[in-house]
């Protein structure tokens, strides 16, 4: 035999065993990456590795991504078929996977709300509606959430953190949820009564608001952002907050009106003023703040919505933001401004029809002052004095506040 010959014969051999090695490597990953998938015994199958995926020709396994893909093969292990095509499976997992991801860096290519749903879905996440309108709803507001969180983010390793779990992306999917039904005036039997589905300060922080609901003057802002999400269901619905730039909208604007209030209340209790002239200036300027929106903006109801006489919203709202600038009260939240609402109304409504009797928290929740020892019988007396007014006098507030020095 030629030395030529023999030449060929040993690469042949070397190839052979080239291809051998290869297809071991191959098929010592598949079989890692398929015991992983696979229900597990008493003890756990090895991890996968980025390289497992690598050997088995699976595009799009990274160092960054590794640990979100096991946890989805993880989720999803009752979907494989053992005998099937364990590539495909695996690549499907790890291109929903990816997809999602893109959802968080904002210079890829966005999936679509639609493509979103199969995505999560293949991935493991069990919370999306069964209801196609409500899930494409579900993944519109989510990846609106998602980019605008992955924002705040300093670089692409926490942006990557936010989501590199089935368990916190169904989170998110429960926090978008509770918006959507609030928005739609869903309810839940709590003790046994329905109530409205219930938004934390978790959920608005999750989904990028934590920022509303940080006031270095304790006051909470969280009553009246989930008051505005409720009165959504008066409207359109979740159709109004489906898309995020709406629900930021409606949730910032919530907030603004929230503080012109409680902004009113704290100037014309400020014992600091300089004298009686600043004060007044200072609380004028307060005043032109806060119109008959404000309260409707914030979740305040009955005074844009006012049903008293002939009032329109905007004598309403004169009538309570006079109230908001004499009360004593302290003003920190929708239901601190509620009561005062409540407690012109009912006033207004005695002036009206002699409707009710007017309580002595009603009086001094406006502002008026009465003197120590003498208030139930004030408040008594009043109810049959102020029915003779009439809420159409020009002088009827006046009349009200100056009641108390009787």
């Amino acid at each position: 035999m030629s030395s030529s010959e023999t030449s060929v014969g040993l690469d042949d051999l070397r190839q052979v065993s080239l291809v051998e090695a290869l297809v071991n490597r191959v098929t010592d990953a598949a079989d890692t990456v398929k015991a992983f998938a696979a229900e597990q015994g008493d003890t756990p199958a090895a991890l996968p590795s980025v390289q497992d995926f690598a050997d088995m020709s699976v595009e799009g396994v990274a160092d960054d991504n590794l640990s979100a893909v096991q946890d989805a093969l993880s989720t999803v292990r009752d979907r494989f078929e053992g005998e099937g095509d364990l590539f495909t499976q695996i690549e499907t997992v790890v291109d929903s996977y990816n997809a999602v991801f893109d959802t968080v860096y904002a210079e890829t290519e966005q999936p679509t709300p639609v493509d979103l749903i199969e995505d999560l879905n293949n991935i493991g996440v069990s919370n999306l509606s069964s209801d196609a309108t409500r899930a494409e709803d579900q993944t519109t507001l989510l990846q609106g959430a998602l980019r605008e969180v992955a924002a705040t983010k300093t670089d692409s390793t926490q942006q990557a953190d936010m989501i590199n779990s089935v368990a916190k992306l169904e989170s998110f999917v429960t926090s978008v949820e509770k918006v959507l039904a609030r928005a739609n005036g869903e309810t839940e039997s709590v003790d046994g009564t329905d109530q409205p589905i219930a938004v934390s300060d978790e959920d608005l922080t999750a989904l990028g608001f934590g920022d509303l609901l940080q006031d270095e003057s304790a006051n909470s802002r969280l009553s009246a952002l989930q008051k505005v999400l409720l009165d959504q269901s008066e409207g359109e619905g979740s159709d109004a907050i489906v898309n995020y730039a709406d629900l930021k909208a409606v949730l910032n604007t919530a907030s603004d009106a929230f503080d012109a209030i409680v902004d009113l209340t704290a100037t014309a209790q400020d014992t600091t003023h300089a004298d009686a002239d600043a004060r007044a200036a200072a609380v004028t300027a307060a005043l032109a703040e806060v119109d008959a929106d404000s309260f409707q903006n914030m979740g305040v109801d009955g005074v844009t919505d006012v049903a008293i006489g002939d009032m329109t919203g905007d004598e309403m709202a004169a009538a309570v933001k006079d109230a908001l600038s004499n009360t004593a009260n302290d003003i920190v939240s929708l239901e601190a401004i509620q009561e005062i609402v409540d407690s012109y109304s009912d006033i207004l409504a005695t002036a009206q029809d002699d409707a009710g009797t007017i309580e002595v928290a009603d009086l001094t929740n406006i502002g008026v002052e009465l003197e120590s020892g003498t208030e139930a019988a004030v408040a008594e007396l009043a109810s049959g004095i102020i029915a003779t007014f009439g809420t159409s006098s020009p002088l009827f507030f006046f009349r009200v506040k100056m009641f108390g020095s009787i």
